[in-house]
């Protein structure tokens, strides 16, 4: 299995090369486990799951070691050899989709209980085409969805202006374009403050960043933070009931 793993991720020499086709063109089993182990490693690949394939590894080195180059009956034509490949073979594709589907399934709640947090400090009024002052400026393109340009003039005005407002509408701007550690730093600064007015927003969106990075026991334990009776407590059970 080793020699099969380097032959279909090319980290093998020719005569080995050699060596394995042969062996593949005699053994059917043996290539019905070659291109199960091509897709398999083609999907650790593309997601990153590296330490998939380690734990192939180890699996397979409590098998007999195999020399290709002596004429024996091929080891993956022994029953009880076969036996133990399938059952690799069915613990890397529960393995990959516990990990995957999982992740997948985190990533579609968030996208369908996120909602961007309105603009309610400096709501753009309609027919104004500019924005005088900085913070009109940053909520003007808050508003079109420039988040990038938004965080950027956010950053300039002072945290303590409108209850910690520009910290909120920073980690929404951070969120907006993907950048989900830097969200979770913003809204943990306003936890961290003595501000309380955004208090319930800022955790729903920082339970939610947790979520969409598939930390469900975090996102929880922030949740549980937003008092009973308020409306981001609700949208947390509706949530809950999912997970």
């Amino acid at each position: 299995m080793e020699l099969i793993e380097k032959y279909i991720t090319g980290n093998i020499g020719q005569e080995e090369s050699e060596a394995v086709e042969k062996r593949l063109n005699e053994d059917s089993g043996l290539m019905k486990l070659k291109e199960e182990m091509s897709q398999l490693i083609a999907g650790i690949q593309r997601a990153g799951r590296n330490d998939v394939l380690d734990k192939l590894k180890n699996l397979e080195a409590t098998l007999p070691p195999v020399d290709v180059e002596t004429k024996v009956v091929p080891i993956f034509r022994r029953p009880f050899v076969l036996g133990i490949a399938a059952s690799i073979s069915i613990i890397i594709v529960s393995a990959y989709f516990i990990f995957f589907q999982a992740s997948t399934s985190h990533s579609e709640l968030f996208e369908q209980h996120f909602e961007a947090y309105p603009n309610i400090i400096a709501p753009t009024v309609r027919g104004t085409e500019t924005a005088e002052s900085l913070k009109a400026q940053a909520y003007y393109t808050y508003d079109l969805g420039q988040y990038e340009e938004a965080l950027g003039l956010l950053t300039k005005i002072p945290s303590t202006e409108d209850e910690g407002a520009t910290l909120l509408y920073r980690g929404m701007c951070h969120l907006m374009i993907g950048q989900n550690d830097e969200a979770i730093t913003v809204f943990t600064e306003y936890k961290a403050s003595e501000f309380e007015l955004f208090l319930p927003q800022v955790n729903w969106y920082l339970g939610l960043t947790h979520l969409r990075k598939g930390e469900v026991e975090s996102a929880k334990s922030v949740w549980e933070e937003i008092p009973e009776g308020n409306s981001y407590r609700e949208k947390v059970e509706n949530l809950s009931s999912n997970l």
